[in-house]
């Protein structure tokens, strides 16, 4: 069996993963999940960093034992984990969640 490789695509509305294997065709997309948003005041769009993560996770247990895994994520956005706690970190008084960028043309 030829090593498989899964490519993982985390957008704003979903999270998407391709498998491909040497010599074999890609499987597109071989799993896709819903990645919900959170609207906490107008015009403001947020997603939950371990509702991310479970659906990154999602992905990866329908893909099965992989050899190496890639990742894309939005670029108007940004989450970053404490590497003592393992939790999404926060800056003082603020939301754990990611804060996502969105322009003027899609509102």
């Amino acid at each position: 069996m030829n090593p498989s490789f899964a490519a993982i695509d985390q957008g704003t509305s979903s999270t998407r993963l391709l498998l491909a294997s040497a010599g074999a065709a890609p499987q597109l997309p071989l799993a896709l999940r819903n990645a919900p948003q959170h609207t906490p005041v107008p015009d403001g769009v947020e997603q939950a960093p371990l509702e991310l993560l479970g659906k990154v996770e999602a992905c990866l247990q329908a893909a099965g034992r992989v050899q190496a895994i890639g990742i894309a994520n939005q670029g108007e956005s940004c989450l970053a984990w404490d590497a003592r706690s393992g939790e999404a970190a926060r800056g003082r008084g603020q939301s754990a969640h990611r804060a996502l960028g969105r322009p003027r043309r899609t509102r």
